[in-house]
């Protein structure tokens, strides 16, 4: 009898042991919306190769629904810290453009850090520019040209990038979707699309092949990657700045320990000269260190939400 009560107790407290091992004892699943080879693809496969070197990271590509199929899956794991979610500037356009979300970005999730800024470039097919960028600005304020960019869905980057340059050229473009940047590019190359803004890593080589023509980068420096290209604010366009960002989520729910824990493997991530130059080569930049906090993803993200909100309800989009 004695025996039979502490196979019984043992077998009570085999959870207990398996929730007492230390974390992480197993491979870690890391949920990216978006499919393979985008650039939030790109820089979470930086990352898990840099966290990967005392940490199995598995990347998992779930697109769909302009990531938002992804995000629900990541937010209905289970909270232990095995299952993340690598996402980029949709969590913070989300709330404001869906009328229906399934998930609450804020309520939902821990913040883990931030992981990449990445700055996008404006380009336009060869030809359309023929003069200066004022001279081509000054032809679509007045209305007598007619442009159409393209973009890879609502509240990608690049639709929010073409809605701010929008609203700062004082006009109205014709916004053509895609499914993806890459059929866009493709578009623009061929002539079939005026405009497009893309990450800085994608451009680069078409820039470089000459097939396609630059207005500007969207940040208040130049780009790196793209050092004889200069900025919208140089081409006359006055304080505009665009950053898209991705950053690193858990369930909301997982103990504060474990979010400490993938916290400090990204921080490590970030000092990791390998990460550092697998993000230059595509043109992202890692935030300073001190910023790859929890709290300081938190409020970044909040911040984001609050000026997302009034710029997208000024362009009257909304998805139903």
């Amino acid at each position: 009898m004695r025996v039979k009560l502490m196979a019984i107790i043992g077998l009570w407290l085999l959870p207990l042991v398996a929730s007492a091992q230390p974390f992480p004892s197993k491979p870690i699943t890391m949920i990216v919306p978006f499919a393979a080879g985008g650039p939030a693809d790109v820089v979470a496969r930086a990352l898990a190769a840099s966290m990967g070197k005392t940490q199995t990271i598995v990347i998992e590509n779930v697109g769909g629904a302009g990531g938002n199929i992804g995000v629900l899956r990541a937010a209905k794991a289970r909270p232990d810290g095995y299952t993340l979610l690598f996402t980029g500037i949709g969590m913070a356009v989300s709330p404001a453009l869906y009328a229906k979300l399934e998930y609450n970005s804020v309520t939902d999730f821990e913040p883990i850090s931030l992981a990449a800024f990445t700055p996008l470039v404006v380009m336009s097919r060869k030809g359309l520019m023929s003069g200066t960028f004022g001279e081509f600005r000054q032809a679509i304020e007045s209305g007598s040209l007619k442009v159409t960019i393209g973009n890879s869905g609502p509240g990608s980057a690049s639709h929010l990038c073409a809605i701010l340059l929008m609203s700062a050229l004082r006009t109205n473009f014709i916004l053509v979707p895609y499914r993806g940047t890459a059929p866009a590019m493709t578009d623009l190359i061929g002539g079939q699309l005026d405009m497009l803004c893309d990450a800085a890593g994608a451009a680069a080589p078409q820039l470089e092949r000459g097939v396609v023509s630059a207005a500007g980068v969207t940040t208040l420096e130049r780009s790196s990657l793209l050092p004889n290209v200069p900025t919208l604010q140089e081409q006359g366009v006055a304080g505009f700045k665009f950053l898209n960002f991705t950053a690193l989520y858990a369930p909301k729910g997982t103990p504060q320990p474990i979010v400490s824990t993938l916290n400090d493997m990204v921080r490590q991530a970030i000092d990791d000269p390998a990460y550092r130059a697998a993000l230059a080569k595509f043109g992202n930049v890692p935030p300073p260190r001190e910023r790859a906090t929890p709290a300081d993803l938190a409020t970044f993200l909040k911040n984001e939400i609050d000026r997302w909100g009034p710029i997208i309800k000024a362009a009257n989009i909304r998805v139903e």
